[in-house]
């Protein structure tokens, strides 16, 4: 009796679902994105299983309780921001900075700071450079972020948005933009402040 090709054996095993969705559980997230490609097999078990959901942060963990566990960033889509918006602003006028903090009550929360230095940074040009894909629908961490604040370099306007997703993000920026970069003086000092770097 022949034992079974690696192929062969690999595609028997990879065939039982809950099997797959445990190796899938173990892996980093970045190969878990990439191989729901593979075949209809692993996005199948991909896009039904809630851990795996979970994982992608394209489904939230809402903690139970009174001791949330601690927050978990999206690194996956912080790299693509930084990958994307800052080879093509090579003066960093857009960056985005995420932190796990508690509040004085113990209650952990997530905060996100969207970091805009100069008015041609805006969030359709951001929007652009950053391109379709499922980052739109990616929460920014698990548990998902409650709370986020626009500081607006250099002059620290600051505004405060409710939100889950990246998209949420980007929508945030341009409300920020209609609020702030309306004001042609505030517009003029930033572009005067940026020019000295």
């Amino acid at each position: 009796m022949t034992s079974p090709t690696p192929f062969r054996a690999a595609s028997e095993v990879f065939a039982i679902p809950e099997l797959l969705e445990m190796i899938l559980t173990e892996s980093h997230m970045h190969d878990v994105l990439v191989w729901q490609r593979v075949d209809k097999t692993f996005n199948g078990v991909v896009a039904n299983s809630r851990t795996l959901q979970e994982k992608l942060h394209f489904r939230a963990i809402f903690s139970e309780g009174e001791d949330p566990p601690e927050a978990v960033l999206n690194d996956l889509l912080h790299d693509h921001f930084d990958r994307c918006l800052w080879s093509e602003n090579v003066d960093r006028r857009f960056s985005m900075y995420m932190a796990a903090e508690s509040s004085y009550g113990g209650a952990k929360h997530v905060k996100l700071a969207l970091y805009v230095g100069h008015w041609n940074s805006s969030a359709a040009r951001c929007n652009d450079l950053l391109g379709p894909g499922s980052w739109r629908r990616m929460l920014l961490s698990q548990p998902p972020v409650k709370l986020a604040n626009q500081n607006l370099w250099p002059d620290e306007k600051t505004s405060k948005w409710y939100g889950f997703t990246a998209l949420d993000a980007i929508a945030c920026m341009e409300q920020v933009e209609a609020t702030h970069f309306a004001n042609p003086t505030w517009s003029r000092s930033i572009m005067r402040k940026s020019m000295q770097f």
